[in-house]
């Protein structure tokens, strides 16, 4: 089974820690890249690995019922469209859509994922 969990990289006292996508099987625990656009809306090259293991492991866990997709950007539209873009990826791979909320968010640039609700909640 696939897992897919945050990890904080330890920094020094100076700079905040930054969160990276951690993937755990049964062999292995890798490192993922951050989802990041290229520009605009379209998705870079290396942000599908993450999507996909979101993916996975929302599909190995129906007990979380409602994720918060917030995809942080320079204006709330774009911030809107970006985490469409991202619902959209995840909807392709399996991710039954009303499992996913949209919540845009000024910011600076990163796409986070946020448990809402679970099953027994």
């Amino acid at each position: 089974m696939i897992g897919l969990g945050l990890f904080v990289a330890c920094g020094g006292s100076e700079k905040p820690a930054k969160k990276k996508r951690v993937v755990v099987t049964e062999t292995k625990v890798e490192l993922l890249p951050e989802i990041t656009f290229a520009e605009g809306t379209t998705l870079a090259e290396n942000a599908y690995a993450t999507i996909e293991a979101t993916a996975t492991t929302l599909t190995g866990n129906p007990d979380i019922e409602l994720v918060a997709v917030t995809a942080l950007a320079e204006s709330q539209e774009l911030s809107g469209q970006r985490g469409r873009v991202v619902m959209d990826e995840l909807i392709k791979r399996g991710v039954a859509a009303e499992r996913l909320k949209n919540q845009p968010k000024v910011g600076p640039e990163a796409v986070e994922f946020r448990i809402l609700r679970r099953s027994g909640d």
